[in-house]
């Protein structure tokens, strides 16, 4: 299953692919908190990001969300672990999510226009079997309401 979102973006690739990189916009940006934790607000979480090495395929990126505020007890700390599986700056980044009972793959693609950059980002989920497979449908169904109301949102925030 998968679903893609384009923008145009009023600035360079280059300013584009560095803020894709950004600790909280990543996760912002592909909604992966919303499907982890679609109960939480911004001031539970205290967010921090760790680089396992040089940024290129093979690389983990591990965003650390730590309570700051007593949640329900279902909402525990959690590491959410990206693996960069494609990095061709200023063109290109796909991660996949290792943390997550159900496969996540991210792509983005920055294409130079006379204007900026045209921005396509896609979202894939990978299932086998039913209770899988419903799961992913479910996750599909969020993160394509998350992505269609970050559009305008993203634009604002890689023209800043």
């Amino acid at each position: 299953m998968r679903l893609d979102v384009t923008i145009d973006v009023a600035r360079a690739p280059d300013h584009v692919f560095d803020r894709l990189l950004a600790s909280e916009f990543l996760l912002d940006l592909v909604g992966i908190e919303e499907i982890s934790f679609p109960h939480r607000t911004s001031s539970t979480w205290e967010k921090t990001l760790e680089v396992s090495g040089p940024l290129e395929p093979g690389a983990r990126l591990i965003y650390h969300l730590i309570r700051t505020e007593e949640p329900p007890p279902a909402l525990p700390d959690r590491e959410i672990i990206l693996e960069i599986t494609r990095y061709e700056p200023p063109y290109t980044l796909a991660l996949r999510s290792l943390s997550d009972p159900i496969p996540v793959q991210i792509g983005f693609v920055l294409i130079p226009i006379s204007t900026g950059t045209h921005l396509t980002i896609s979202w894939e989920l990978r299932s086998s079997g039913l209770p899988s497979a419903l799961l992913a449908r479910l996750g599909m169904m969020i993160a394509g309401e998350r992505l269609a109301q970050l559009a305008e949102a993203v634009r604002a925030r890689l023209e800043a």
